[in-house]
């Protein structure tokens, strides 16, 4: 392979990679106006009991937590209130995810008073988030596995992680780190993660059907929702995928104008 064979195949390579990654859920929730229920403004969104209780409210949060810039606003759920995108997995499928948080109260009481992300499978839900006590945790059937990580009421955390569902023996895993600072995120997949679960249930599933949002007791805002096929997609700012497609478009541009020989 010559010389220019090899640099159009690489700025090819670039271009096609980048035109090819595309997050499957990608909101800032910079809605208008303020103040204004979810469902009369996204429609891809279903919040619960008619949208009561999910509201849009400024400003975005967690410029000191988050890797990516924050612009726009958030969105606010009162206690027990929830909102979901439907996805659909029928097959062997793994997503990567990120959220930013800024949880309300935790009240102690035992039980399902959490808050944070879950996944529908049909049976039960996948969760990663915090519970009544402000532990970090994730679950993909009943027992929670604790991460260590204790949470702040009112104070703001960038969670990335990722779920998978295999269909042959119907399991699910999920893995996930909760930051409290945006230097803390690595920029590559971690090789362990801060809680991770797995749990077969041997019988007939339907995948993963729902990513939701929602708080159980207290009110937490929520806000920069992602989901994709990669770590980089949901952990690592856009900046760094612009700049390669620049680089793609200026080599093709430069050697349109500059053959090289041979």
């Amino acid at each position: 392979m010559n010389l220019k064979t090899c640099v159009r195949s690489f700025a090819a390579l670039q271009l096609s990679t980048f035109l090819s990654a595309a997050l499957l859920i990608e909101d800032d929730f910079s809605y208008s106006p303020v103040g204004a229920q979810l469902d009369d403004q996204a429609p891809v969104w279903t919040p619960d009991n008619d949208g009561t209780g999910v509201t849009i409210v400024s400003p975005a949060f967690g410029a000191s937590v988050s890797p990516f810039t924050q612009s726009g606003n958030s969105i606010q759920l009162t206690s027990g209130r929830n909102v979901h995108r439907d996805i659909s997995t029928v097959s062997d499928t793994e997503y990567f995810f990120s959220y930013l948080i800024q949880p309300g109260t935790f009240t102690g009481v035992t039980g399902s008073v959490w808050k944070g992300l879950f996944f529908e499978n049909g049976s039960g839900d996948v969760f990663v988030g915090f519970d009544e006590n402000g532990n970090f945790i994730s679950q993909s059937h009943t027992s929670p596995v604790d991460s260590g990580f204790d949470g702040v009421a009112g104070q703001e955390y960038f969670v990335v992680g990722k779920v998978s569902f295999t269909n042959s023996n119907r399991t699910y895993d999920v893995s996930a780190s909760v930051y409290s600072s945006a230097a803390s995120v690595p920029t590559t997949e971690p090789v362990t993660w801060a809680t991770t679960d797995s749990f077969s249930y041997g019988v007939s599933q339907s995948g993963l059907t729902e990513y939701r949002f929602q708080s159980r007791g207290g009110v937490s805002q929520f806000d920069d929702a992602r989901l994709g096929s990669s770590y980089a997609e949901v952990a690592i700012p856009e900046p760094s995928s612009l700049l390669l497609l620049g680089m793609a478009f200026a080599v093709l541009g430069h050697l349109r104008r500059h053959p090289l020989r041979g």
